[in-house]
Formats: C-alpha cells, structure tokens, sequence
C-alpha cells in the first residue's frame, strides 16, 4: 500500500477501513499488481452485494467502504483467507502429490526456472527463491492469472497433459486509476444492472469467488464457471506452498508443488471486463475477439481509442467504422458515469494498463503504461472518432515510412551484394 509517499504492508479488512486514505497499491511487478487489484474488486462485489447501480453511486458518494459490512465480511471468511490453513489454505490444494515438488523461484515470473531464460532476476534451479509468506500469497495470485499453457507441471513422469492458458493471461489489463485506492476499486467495479458486464448481460449469475466454494479446487478437471466472480478468481493452476523456518524461526517459503488446475470450460475470453477487444479473423472460436495486448516496440498508446471506444464484445451498437473494436466493460461502465454525472467531471482520468508480452508458451516482459484521457474524449464520440482518425493516419504514415526506409536501404546496397538487406522489424526500429 502507499500512502503520501511511504508504502506500508497491511491487513485486508484495514485496507477496505482505510482505503480512502491509501492512494494505490505497490507491488514488485504489473502482473502482482493486476490479480491484487483483481482480487480486491472481486472483494468490493461482495462488501456491496452486488452491487447494484444505486449501491455503487451511494457508496461512491459516502466516500469509503461501510465499516459494518467490512468487519462482517472478513470475520466471517477470515479462515478462508489463511495461506497455510491445514484444510483449506489459501488459493491451494492441500493434497498435491510430493512428486509435484519444485524450488519457490518457479511461482514467481520472470525467474530462471527450468528452461526459462535468466529475464528479470537471476534466480535458479540451484539458487532458488526464498519467499516471505506476504510476498508468496502476492505471486500466488499472479500465477494463477497469468500461466501460460503448455506442459506446466513440476511432474517429470510420462503422460503429463498440456495445460490451457489461464484465463487472462495473454491481454492487457486496463484499470481505471482514482484519487485514492477507494476510488480506483470503485471505478473498476461494475454493477449488477450495467450493460457492459457481458457476463451478467447474458444471464450469467454472480457467483461466487474461490474462498468463498464449498468445493476444493480440482486438480486437471473441466467445469463450467458458476458465475461472474468464480470466472475472475478462477484457479488455472493447482498449487501448494511449502512453509519452513528458517535459523531466526521465521516462516518462509522455499519450495511449491504444482501442476494444471481447473480447466474453464464453455466461456470465451471475451467474458473479461478489463481488457480491451479486437475483431480479428485469426481468432479461434466461435468469436472472433482478440484481446489487445503488448507488443515489443509498440506503445499502447497507439490502441487508445480500442481502450475506451465502442461497447462490450457482442454488443449490436458496436462502431461500424473500419477499426472494429470493443472497448473494456470497466470503461464502456465508466465513460457512462460520466455522462450520467455519477462521478465528479475530473479534466484528465488515468488507466494503468498492465501485463506481459508473450509467444505461444514463451514469455518475453512484463509492462505498467500509464494513458492519461480528458473527460471530453471519454465522454463525447465525435471527439473519439477525430482521435482515432488521426491516429490511424499516423499509422499508415509510418507503416509506408518503413517500406520507404527498406527501398532506401535497397539501394544503397545494390552494388554491394556482401550487404545483408535489413528485416522489415529492423526498419521499424528507426520509424
């Protein structure tokens, strides 16, 4: 958490008493950053049991979270949140074989384990990672959000099966950003009766999310989702951390054991409120959603207008322009605040976009970028429409600048057969 300048470590139920004193969280990477922010709006669904548009703009208007139902809640689930509860621990299986064991540095991203290239620290299979249990929990809930798929199991017998991605491993995440972590939880929170929530739209319940189940989480299993909040707590991965002490009697963890979780069966990805959609033909399935996701020297900026513009996926109002895109249901929701002078007409709102560039089951980087939009281009289409116009026209200006670039490059080595003529991705560097 951060407050003024200091960052500070605490409780949950002391975050939501205090969430309008705290203005963000911090975390070590974007991909711990997401699935907290995740897990605490799932959260705020349940403070505000549901909540309902008329729930969300009261709560909105008191200025931070009713006390009474913060304590009521957390006392009530309090054991379901405990990391090494002997039947339940958090987010684990307790059950997992011992063969499944493998060094703590495989929960956290951008470590060398296994094959993986050395990308943002220099953890190995011989110098593993030693996890204080508040930063295991915070990797825990990464993993399980951004997996990849393929053979992801610390099981070395014969027969293992290749798991599926989880379920919003691949896009980028888009979260509106507020004053306070108060107003950041409440702008990305979407209401029972908002039409941008497509799994509610298609009559989807809300569900309920993963400590809340009466049921232990599968292990290679296929189940359909029971509703909006299991959909954004669903465990991809089945995992279990190992506590230890070490010499000062602290509990740490060195080792995990996991392999696939549960696999989702019956929902495309297009169900995800916090990521942006593009039409896109290449996309399998029954829709052709692609989610906008980063590139290697490609700004998202250059998607703005994909962010904030047009509907939810599915949606008959979509642009019929030529870009087809649809926007993220967070900000189909907010940009409808507005307009409906729900919230205060600030000049200029923040997104944090985050996530990770990836290829098939290989990962290349992690990202935070950060958009800044005035009220008047969130609220009013003309003005969305002139700035993706003159956006694409950027475009195509350096999409033929490159090509003139290469022509260039061409010719100067026409009599000059030993010069190698540069790849196309090479010329884009210069553009």
């Amino acid at each position: 958490m951060c407050s003024s300048d200091l960052p500070i470590e605490t409780s949950l139920c002391d975050l939501f008493q205090r969430a309008h004193e705290f203005e963000a969280l911090v975390a070590d990477s974007p991909l711990v950053q997401a699935a907290l922010y995740r897990l605490l709006i799932v959260c705020v669904h349940r403070l505000l049991d549901g909540p309902t548009e008329e729930t969300w703009e009261a709560t909105w208007k008191a200025g931070r979270f009713p006390k009474e139902k913060v304590d009521a809640y957390f006392n009530k689930w309090q054991h379901r949140f405990d990391l090494f509860h002997p039947e339940r621990p958090f987010g684990q299986v307790v059950d997992l074989a011992e063969r499944l064991n493998a060094q703590a540095s495989y929960l956290v991203s951008g470590t060398a384990a296994k094959s993986d290239a050395t990308l943002v620290n220099h953890s190995t299979d011989e110098i593993s990672a030693e996890l204080q249990p508040q930063y295991a929990i915070l990797e825990l809930l990464a993993r399980l959000l951004f997996s990849l798929g393929g053979i992801d199991t610390a099981d070395n017998s014969e027969g293992k099966v290749s798991s599926k991605d989880s379920v919003a491993a691949r896009g980028a995440h888009i979260l509106i950003r507020g004053a306070t972590l108060f107003e950041t939880l409440m702008l990305n929170t979407i209401s029972l009766n908002d039409q941008g929530n497509i799994f509610l739209r298609r009559g989807v319940p809300l569900g309920e999310p993963l400590w809340e189940r009466s049921a232990k989480i599968s292990v290679s299993k296929e189940r359909k989702s029971s509703g909006y909040l299991d959909y954004l707590t669903w465990p991809s991965r089945a995992l279990r951390l190992i506590p230890k002490q070490d010499e000062s009697g602290s509990v740490i963890v060195r080792s995990i054991r996991y392999t696939e979780g549960e696999r989702l069966d019956g929902v495309s990805m297009d169900y995800e409120p916090f990521m942006a959609f593009r039409l896109s033909n290449k996309t399998k399935g029954d829709v052709p959603w692609a989610p906008l996701r980063f590139n290697e020297g490609k700004s998202l900026w250059r998607d703005s207008m994909a962010i904030i513009r047009g509907a939810a996926p599915g949606d008959a109002k979509m642009p019929k322009d030529a870009i087809k895109v649809a926007a993220a249901a967070n900000c189909v929701s907010h940009r409808q605040r507005i307009r409906n002078h729900k919230v205060a007409d600030h000049p200029i709102w923040s997104l944090d976009i985050l996530g990770q560039a990836t290829d098939k089951k290989k990962w290349f980087f992690w990202r935070k970028e950060s958009l800044q939009l005035s009220t008047e281009l969130m609220e009013s289409e003309d003005t969305a429409i002139c700035v993706a116009e003159g956006i694409e026209q950027a475009e195509q200006i350096g999409r033929k600048l490159k090509y003139c670039l290469k022509d260039v490059f061409k010719a100067a080595s026409k009599d000059k057969p030993v010069v190698k003529w540069p790849a196309l991705r090479d010329v884009s560097a210069l553009v």
